[in-house]
């Protein structure tokens, strides 16, 4: 587990996709207060077999990326951060595993195999909905538009909505809400390059 070091200082943005060939790639992305890189890690591709994919069914992905590779990728943190943000639903399956809040960020949040965005199926029935960012943030969004983008949280871990609410002012001024998310894919596309 990531130690309390000097986390309390930096957010944590965590993606997973999949290749053409079906291979989850995973990425987590930490920044500072000025959004400079601090770590950078992302897991070698999987590739489920055709017994895995037959035996979880409808549960594979939730289980790839939030059983399997969301927590790897915690675990290779130096340090805790304040907060975690993702783009993928399925990340957070591993909230009950992640010792620092872990929301869903995004206008509709991505899922690497569809493209509408829409949580459905286990994942949806285990997430709770907010209203937009800026809706319910505004009294602490100094900075970069919050659009519509929309927040989401693992149904058992609600209050993460609040303790992100009092972690972000202090980033706002300088980080872009969902930009890291960006890079993250970017460096990804490049490892799937060079494979």
């Amino acid at each position: 587990m990531p130690s309390a070091g000097t986390g309390g200082r930096t957010i944590a943005y965590l993606t997973v996709e999949r290749d053409d060939q079906r291979r989850f790639w995973g990425g987590l992305l930490v920044v500072d207060r000025v959004g400079r890189p601090v770590e950078f890690h992302a897991t070698a591709p999987v590739g489920p077999s055709r017994a895995h994919e037959v035996l979880y069914g409808p549960t594979l992905v939730s289980h790839v990326c939030g059983e399997l590779m969301a927590p790897a990728l915690i675990r290779a943190l130096r340090a805790a951060p304040l907060l975690a943000l993702t783009d993928c639903p399925h990340v957070l399956a591993a909230r009950p595993q992640t010792p620092f809040p872990l929301l869903g960020i995004g206008d509709r949040l991505g899922d690497p195999d569809r493209h509408d965005g829409e949580p459905r199926g286990e994942e949806g029935q285990g997430m709770a909905s907010m209203a937009t960012a800026a809706e319910m943030w505004a009294d602490c969004l100094p900075g970069p538009s919050l659009a519509d983008h929309r927040l989401w949280a693992h149904r058992d871990f609600t209050e993460d909505f609040e303790r992100a609410r009092r972690t972000w002012p202090s980033f706002a001024g300088h980080v872009d809400f969902v930009e890291p998310l960006g890079r993250i894919r970017d460096a990804l596309a490049e490892a799937r390059k060079a494979a």
